[in-house]
């Protein structure tokens, strides 16, 4: 289905997502629920974490580490093509910035 450039495991994924949480990354997951389970989902540009409002963006960054996501074995993050907040389960990741990912 995708020309992948070689594979990732999901430590060094989840790790690479975590370590730039303003850095753009693309991320193909298989959906969990909904009409659509069992499909994948491709995001071409996400960031990591939950949306931020544009009053807070320019707040203290430290202000931003406080823990909103409590939702466990999933990644939080922005689609930035339609602002939408999206929460894959890790088990179901893929891909990531092409690469094929080993669980």
């Amino acid at each position: 289905m995708f020309d992948y450039r070689g594979e990732i495991s999901i430590n060094q994924v989840l790790s690479d997502i975590r370590s730039e949480p303003d850095k753009p990354f693309w991320l193909a997951y298989v959906r969990s629920t909904g009409k659509k389970q069992g499909t994948i989902k491709v995001v071409a540009r996400a960031i990591y974490g939950a949306p931020i409002r544009k009053e807070r963006r320019h707040r203290n960054p430290a202000e931003r580490s406080v823990p909103l996501h409590i939702e466990k074995g999933t990644i939080p993050m922005t689609n930035q093509d339609n602002g939408e907040y999206e929460t894959p389960l890790i088990s179901h990741i893929i891909s990531y910035n092409l690469y094929k990912v080993i669980h």
